[in-house]
C-alpha cells in the first residue's frame, strides 16, 4: 500500500497542530518509510524545539559551538547539549549529516 503521508502531508500537519508533544506521538505513530539507496529505512521525525532549530540553522552556517555560544548568549556546554538533542531527534552523528536529514525532511 502507498504511503499517504508524504513529508509535505506531514509538514502540513505539523504546521496545523503546531510542535506539540500531540505532532510528535503522531508523527511517531504514522512512522513513514524513507528510500534511501533503494532499501526502506524506517523513522520517525521528534519535533526540534525553537532552540535547536535556531542551533541547526547556525550549524548549517558553518558557526563552531563557541561561535554559536556567543552568538546566542549561552554557554559552550548547552550547545553541546542541543546538538547532541538534534543528532538524536534526527538519527544522526555528525554535523553534515545533521543539515542534510534537515534539508531532506524540509526542516531547514
Amino acid at each position: 500500500m502507498a504511503n499517504v503521508f508524504t513529508e509535505e502531508r506531514l509538514e502540513l500537519l505539523r504546521l496545523l497542530l503546531g510542535h506539540t508533544n500531540f505532532t510528535k506521538a503522531l508523527e511517531n505513530f504514522l512512522c513513514f518509510g524513507k528510500s534511501q539507496d533503494n532499501s526502506q529505512h524506517r523513522f520517525s521525525i521528534e519535533t526540534l524545539t525553537e532552540r535547536e532549530l535556531e542551533i541547526l540553522k547556525l550549524v548549517a552556517e558553518g558557526l563552531t559551538n563557541k561561535e554559536m555560544a556567543r552568538k546566542l548568549d549561552i554557554s559552550n556546554n548547552t550547545v553541546k547539549t542541543h546538538i547532541k538533542n538534534i543528532y538524536g531527534k534526527l538519527q544522526v552523528n555528525r554535523r553534515i549529516q545533521a543539515v542534510e536529514r534537515a534539508k531532506e525532511l524540509n526542516i531547514l
